[in-house]
């Protein structure tokens, strides 16, 4: 049985960490470190634990709460909830650099940021994010759509949706005025992928055809034990990532996870359920101390 978990994050120094090499963080350095600002570093490769493996299917329209974690990093959105602020429902553009409703409140107009690419190089345009769209909505499509076209559906109908030029779409909405249309497009699962990847003769459920705009590529993949997300180098916001890279490992035994939790093996849980129940997780907690938070 899972369990949501309460916050388990081990520190570590990701600046200080060559790539695949985890810090242990230093007792004696704790309360310093608690009273001391933060100086923001770059780099490092941050290891999770995952309470399962996901299943073969990687196209980020045909997924699990397993899955989306797995490849998030390799795809954008138009829109995003900011992971920069304690706001929950602080919305920022992702993709899209602005966005309007219009008037009579039937449809909304994305303006795409015109840096945005795609990992062959390709720039991202309107066309794709009308793919994208009706990728989500497609109750034909095989494999099925069982999270997006739920989701989506009530607000967006396949096929409406037009690109009025290379960097801006519009989106009519079944429901004038929906309030739900934007943080729906910003859960995690409304990935934009590219046209070209999706129509192109490849399987879109091999991890290693993985494409998308985002931070991170795939890396090497070990069936039933890991899956590495590699930075992107030539990503569109330069800023971006601030790490090299994340591992997400699957530790299905009890006893593994919280041993691996303790000698920093893991950093952090890949997903807010975790195979530990509650009791468990406030003992390591306890054993843990000055490690997590």
């Amino acid at each position: 049985m899972t369990h949501p978990t309460r916050r388990l994050v081990l520190r570590t120094s990701l600046g200080a960490a060559a790539a695949g090499t985890l810090v242990r963080p230093d007792p004696a350095n704790a309360q310093a470190k608690a009273t001391a600002t933060p100086t923001p570093t770059h780099g490092g490769v941050i290891s999770m634990h995952s309470y399962a493996f996901p299943p073969p299917n990687w196209h980020p329209h045909c997924t699990n709460t397993v899955q989306v974690i797995s490849y998030s990093g390799i795809y954008n959105q138009l829109v995003e909830y900011n992971p920069e602020t304690e706001d929950q429902a602080d919305i920022r553009g992702d993709l899209a650099t602005s966005w309007e409703l219009s008037k009579d409140g039937r449809a909304y107009t994305f303006h795409l940021n015109p840096k945005a690419r795609w990992h062959d190089g390709k720039p991202v345009i309107a066309a794709d994010v009308v793919y994208s769209l009706d990728s989500m909505v497609d109750a034909e499509a095989k494999p099925p759509r069982v999270v997006t076209l739920p989701a989506l559906s009530p607000y967006y109908e396949k096929g409406t949706a037009r690109a009025v030029d290379a960097h801006t779409v519009e989106v009519p909405l079944k429901i004038p005025n929906a309030p739900d249309f934007v943080p729906t497009l910003a859960l995690d699962f409304c990935k934009i992928i590219a046209k070209h990847w999706g129509e192109a003769d490849i399987d879109h459920q091999k991890w290693e055809n993985a494409m998308g705009s985002g931070p991170f590529k795939p890396g090497k993949f070990v069936k039933d034990v890991s899956i590495e997300l590699v930075k992107n180098k030539d990503y569109w916001k330069p800023e971006l990532p601030y790490i090299d890279g994340m591992v997400h490992y699957t530790i299905k035994d009890k006893g593994t996870a919280i041993a691996a939790f303790k000698t920093a093996r893991v950093l952090t849980s890949n997903w807010a359920v975790s195979n530990l129940d509650s009791k468990e997780l406030e003992q390591l907690e306890k054993e843990a101390g000055d490690q997590t938070e």
